[in-house]
């Protein structure tokens, strides 16, 4: 019998600290507040969480947080690897724990002093000591330090084979910024930006302004997954995972795919897009 992981965990309990400049505590102290708000949230005890799921690249490890938290024996936890990409990897990690039976109840959390302490926007330099050194030695000469610059080759080769216009950015970075500015622990509460708030930004890398890169924050987020049949005691309705995924097409170089016969098209988004829409039994059609 084919398995999948439609309807086999669901989301139970979130939690964040607030996002600021700097959070003048560690960053196992923000991953602490956040997980056990999420705890919190879900109506459980820090002593039920049996796994733990987050980033590679950061600081706060899962067996600290767990005895920072109070949380009970663990019987997972796992590391998802890479930075933006790897939130729906450790949602991806969590759900098949739950799915599986190896967690009862899991949490995903990431937790990072990214502008006060590193801040991933400065991207590589000195001290490059693992494998990732072989591909960066392909493009850092030429100037490719940052993941701004990066990202500006694929946009601009996009932009030029598509048609794609400045204006449909501006639009992008202002309705993007219009629904952040909702949540009352951003770094921009209450502060959206117009369309001339965004043409008169700096240009970062072209043909990226200012306003198309996210602001370097401190701060950190939690979530708690558990299985439908234990969500029916929890404090919240639910929110049930349909389909999540994973995907890394032939070869891929993380944001650096330069080499690619075709570098305006992304084939590991259509990847995970099919394993979602196969195990949600959804299509494009379904999604409003």
């Amino acid at each position: 019998m084919e398995r999948t992981l439609k309807d086999q965990a669901v989301i139970v309990g979130i939690g964040q600290t607030e996002f600021s400049k700097n959070s003048g505590r560690s960053e196992l102290q923000l991953a602490s507040e956040c997980v056990r708000d999420a705890i919190l949230d879900a109506g459980l005890e820090p002593t039920q969480i049996d796994g733990l799921t987050t980033f590679t690249l950061d600081s706060s490890d899962e067996i600290e947080v767990a005895r920072s938290v109070g949380c009970g024996d663990l019987t997972f936890y796992s590391r998802v690897n890479y930075g933006g990409g790897a939130a729906l990897g450790i949602v991806h990690h969590a759900a098949m724990a739950v799915a599986t039976g190896i967690s009862k109840y899991a949490v995903g959390y990431r937790s990072l002093n990214g502008r006060s302490g590193q801040r991933y926007s400065e991207g590589v330099s000195g001290n490059i000591i693992t494998t990732d050194a072989i591909h960066w030695g392909y493009y850092m000469p030429f100037g490719f330090l940052t993941p701004a610059s990066w990202v500006a080759m694929f946009t601009q080769r996009y932009m030029h084979q598509y048609g794609a216009t400045d204006e449909a950015l501006a639009e992008i970075a202002v309705t993007a910024r219009k629904h952040a500015a909702n949540n009352p622990d951003a770094f921009f509460y209450e502060k959206p930006i117009t369309l001339e708030d965004y043409y008169a930004s700096d240009w970062i890398a072209e043909p990226l302004r200012l306003h198309d890169c996210y602001p370097d924050t401190d701060g950190g987020a939690a979530f708690v997954v558990t299985s439908a049949e234990r969500a029916r005691d929890l404090a919240h309705p639910p929110a049930l995972i349909r389909g999540v995924s994973q995907g890394a097409s032939y070869d891929q170089e993380v944001m650096t795919s330069f080499y690619r016969k075709d570098i305006s098209y992304m084939p590991e988004c259509d990847m995970v897009a099919d394993q979602c829409y196969e195990q949600s039994g959804l299509g494009p059609d379904d999604i409003d």
